[in-house]
């Protein structure tokens, strides 16, 4: 096709698309034109585009543009909104109101001349539509402005209606946005301040903050040189007392030297150091005290080497007695070897009996992973299935109690072997303890002695000596108890070796007891291997179904909520909640349930639940509660007659019963009564209580449930395999679905064109579903054709178009014909159909035939509520009504 000429109803819209103004010509457009038959290619040319855009009067003055030296076979017409129009053509100028009303009058001549031109050309005058857009962003608020004003009247608003009609969708903006737009530039504004005068008071917190923080490091500077003097100071101290330190450790050096001498020669005799050695078990109760004993004598020591420094004499003494000090040691050596001996062998045979212990856990273990390994699975029959469950429970349980005894053995012979351990430990530490008392004690008694040969010389000596005699009795007392503790520590060795050896008879008889079950195990494992083998397959293949089932649905939900948050209207929602609903037509969702009240008596249990925001298919409620009671086992569901203030979710009210508050309703699959009150509900009723119990069930399931004071002690742990057993109980109950009629939500006229003969109207269904699907917009062309006269006619026609989205409207596509807009399909129905107009529905499927049935049905039935945009109808709609109806038995 060649150039096409560009026209606008001034230069303003052609400076907006960017064309050069310098090649524009005026040009006249009529008003109306003759357009009663349409125009063949063949007829449209060159002469003929000009002579469009040149006419005689009575018509409107254009602007023509065109781009090249072509002969033109086409025009593009440029068209804005009329408030787009009146704010471009004064934009830079004050208007008069005279001025704004015949600019007004002039866009709705140019408009409605567009569409006659249309009609008449097809194909070669095009309108294209400018969007708000293109304005400058300033201009498009001032456009929002005056569309608000022109839908204050009545005349102006309808104006509009036909302009966004015919436009299919509206881009501009509400005054809200508008208002919104002035409020959040006033807002930035505002925000802008409030930072400047934020960024001004923390600039000025700063300084202040850097002042301060000069005037801290002004002090601590200070406070740093008195430290360092301080340290200074500090460090000549510290190296005074290093040396100090230094002579002291010389000092404690000698006298240690001499200590351990005395520790040695004052071993315990050879019968003292046997008590000890077999009462090594029972010191550690008494450890502590002979800690903090030892630590008394120890400070009484260091006090008594500071006399014994001024008594050398002592010295002489002490010698002559470490040698029969070394003997004793020597044999208190050899006892304390074969003390060890006995506790290695113990401490051997403790280790023996836990190998031997683990040894038969792990052969337990192997076992019982084998008996786990078999009981994976279900029964293929309910008898053998019982009889092998009974089976391997009694093994699980025994197996548990093996299990237990030899876990506690087997901490009863660590904690054995730790106590041994311990007991040598405390024996080691407390003969050198010991030692240290008693080499205290003898020192303490040459300290004496050498007081009492001093006390003559000198009086000073008396009062050490009464010390000297004061710690003698004290030391002998100590003696006295230690020797007590001692006793005592012997009998509980012994109470403890009489213990281990009943252990070792007990831990005999257990094994032996576990030999003669687990050889009625291993006889038993085969036979319940096969059976538990076969129903694995069983289980596994239901658990691999539930979760295929459990992860579609979760599939499905993700995706709704995706969606969830977009336009009612929306193609893609309304497709996926019919899809959704078809795949799972009990599925109930909701944003919260609460639990407002219940009961726990012996013989009624009852929840009360209030789910909120449900929506189960196209069905929304915003709230609405239910009872579920079980009464001594029998679980019913308690609903109570709708009012005003109480929302009643079923579609059908069934009266079981009632009290002085309102009627009732119990329903259930386990009574007779309850099963009658199911049968009297309809089918989505059905699907809809399935789908509430399964919600109910699910929230408490995963915990996602809200309790009120009333209900927060309530114990619903029973409720959520109660509330399954229900569901699947209604779930066996409901009658089979059936399909869903035809709906949707409104008529829309696009069109309505009246010829000589024939007339046909262009009607939108919105929102329709159908056979599983759903339309945003359904487009279908009603024709009446043979018209005679001011009579109607019976000679009905049906056309069909690709919809939006190159979609079939029909199963039955593509068809044969095509013109210059597209495929196209028209069925002919007049009152006596000839072959090949039958043979035209006959090719239709079954669905599409079934399909326009319906439709045709429910137009008839709901064409008074057809919307007409302020579009004239030629026709009473009765008379369409009536040709519809016809047409519909033609199907």
């Amino acid at each position: 096709m060649g150039q096409k000429l560009i026209i606008a109803p001034n230069e303003c819209l052609l400076s907006y698309m960017g064309l050069a103004t310098e090649k524009v010509e005026k040009g006249a457009l009529a008003l109306n034109v003759d357009w009663s038959e349409e125009l063949g290619d063949s007829e449209i040319n060159d002469t003929l585009i000009n002579s469009v855009v040149k006419v005689e009067a009575p018509h409107i003055s254009i602007a023509v543009s065109q781009q090249g030296d072509e002969a033109a076979h086409g025009i593009k017409a440029l068209l804005m909104s009329p408030q787009d129009y009146i704010v471009a053509s004064f934009a830079n100028a004050l208007p008069k109101q005279a001025e704004v009303t015949e600019a007004l009058k002039n866009w709705d001549n140019y408009f409605k001349a567009l569409q006659q031109h249309q009609y008449l050309l097809g194909e070669h005058f095009a309108i294209e539509l400018l969007p708000t857009l293109s304005l400058p962003k300033e201009l498009q608020a001032l456009s929002n402005t005056v569309r608000c004003a022109l839908q204050s009247e009545t005349e102006t608003n309808g104006l509009l209606q036909q302009f966004e009609a015919f436009s299919a969708r509206d881009k501009t903006q509400s005054w809200v946005d508008v208002v919104c737009f002035g409020l959040s530039q006033f807002k930035n504004i505002e925000g802008t301040k409030n930072e400047c005068t934020k960024a001004n008071e923390a600039l000025n917190t700063a300084k202040s903050e850097q002042e301060a923080v000069k005037n801290e490091l002004a002090q601590k500077l200070e406070s740093l040189a008195q430290l360092t003097q301080q340290l200074e100071k500090e460090q000549k101290e510290k190296e005074a007392a290093v040396k100090e330190v230094t002579n002291t450790k010389s000092t404690a050096a000698e006298l240690d030297a001499k200590n351990k001498s005395a520790l040695s020669e004052l071993a315990s005799t050879k019968e003292q150091a046997s008590t000890l050695a077999a009462e090594n078990s029972e010191l550690k109760s008494e450890n502590e005290l002979l800690l903090l004993q030892t630590q008394q004598l120890q400070e009484e020591l260091e006090s008594a080497f500071v006399e014994a420094s001024k008594t050398k004499a002592a010295v002489a003494d002490l010698e002559n007695k470490y040698k029969e000090t070394a003997n004793k040691l020597t044999e208190a050596d050899v006892e304390k070897q074969r003390i060890s001996k006995e506790n290695n062998e113990l401490k051997s045979e403790s280790e023996l009996l836990l190998l031997q212990t683990q040894q038969l856990q792990e052969e337990l273990e192997s076992v019982f992973a084998e008996v786990n390994n078999a009981k994976v699975a279900v029964a293929d029959s309910n008898t053998k299935y019982e009889k092998a469950n009974s089976q391997l429970a009694e093994v699980k349980s025994e197996k548990e109690r093996i299990a237990k005894q030899n876990t506690e053995q087997a901490k009863e012979n660590e904690l054995l072997l730790l106590q041994i351990q311990q007991l040598q430990e405390e024996l080691e530490a407390t003969l050198s303890k010991l030692s240290n008392v008693e080499a205290d004690f003898e020192r303490v008694e040459q300290n004496y002695k050498q007081l009492q040969e001093n006390a003559e010389a000198e009086e000073i000596a008396s009062s050490h000596s009464d010390l000297a005699a004061r710690k003698i009795n004290e030391f002998e007392e100590e003696k006295a108890l230690l020797l007590l503790q001692i006793n005592q520590l012997q009998e509980e060795l012994e109470g403890t070796f009489l213990q281990s050896e009943e252990s070792n008879k007990t831990k005999d008889a257990l094994i032996q007891n576990l030999e003669a079950k687990l050889a009625r195990v291993e006889k038993h494992t085969p036979e319940l291997k096969r059976e538990l083998q076969n129903a694995m397959s069983e289980q596994e293949l239901l658990q691999l179904q539930i979760k295929q089932l459990q992860e579609e649905l979760e599939f499905y939900f993700t995706e709704y909520q995706k969606l969830k948050g977009e336009s009612p209207d929306n193609k893609a929602l309304a497709e996926f909640k019919s899809k959704v609903e078809a795949r799972f037509p009990h599925l109930v969702l909701s944003k919260g349930v609460t639990l407002t009240g219940g009961a726990s008596q012996k013989d009624l249990q009852r929840i009360t639940a209030r789910f909120t925001q449900v929506e189960h298919g196209d069905k929304h409620w915003n709230a609405f509660s239910i009872i579920v009671n079980d009464r001594k086992g029998v679980l019913d569901i308690e609903l109570h007659a709708p009012d005003e203030k109480r929302v009643y979710p079923l579609s059908k009210f069934v009266k079981t019963g009632s009290n002085k508050v309102c009627a009732f309703s119990l329903l259930s699959p386990f009574t007779d009564a309850g099963k009658k009150a199911l049968a009297e509900l309809p089918a989505d009723d059905h699907l809809l209580l399935t789908g509430i119990i399964e919600e109910l069930q699910t929230k408490l399931k995963q915990g996602d449930i809200k309790r009120t004071e009333a209900t927060e002690q309530l114990d619903i742990s029973a409720w959520p395999a109660k509330l399954q057993k229900l569901q699947q109980a209604l779930a066996q109950l409901a009658p089979k679905p059936t399909a869903k009629p035809l709906t949707f939500k409104k008529l829309s006229l696009k069109q309505n064109m009246v010829a000589a003969n024939n007339e046909h109207l262009l009607i939108c269904v919105e929102g329709l579903q159908a056979n599983g699907k759903t339309y945003a917009a359904y487009d279908i062309k009603i024709g009446a054709k043979q018209i005679k006269d001011k009579a109607f006619t019976q000679y009905g026609s049906l056309e069909f178009r690709e919809l939006p989205n190159n979609e079939a409207p029909l199963a039955s596509w593509p068809p044969e014909t095509k013109d210059k807009w597209g495929l196209k399909l028209v069925l002919d129905l007049p009152v006596q159909m000839n072959e090949a107009q039958q043979k035209a529905i006959n090719n239709l499927q079954e669905q599409d035939r079934v399909f326009v049935k319906a439709l045709l049905t429910k137009l008839a039935d709901k064409l008074h509520t057809l919307d007409r945009k302020r579009l004239k109808v030629n026709q009473p709609l009765e008379n369409w009504q009536k040709l519809i109806t016809g047409m519909v038995s033609k199907f």
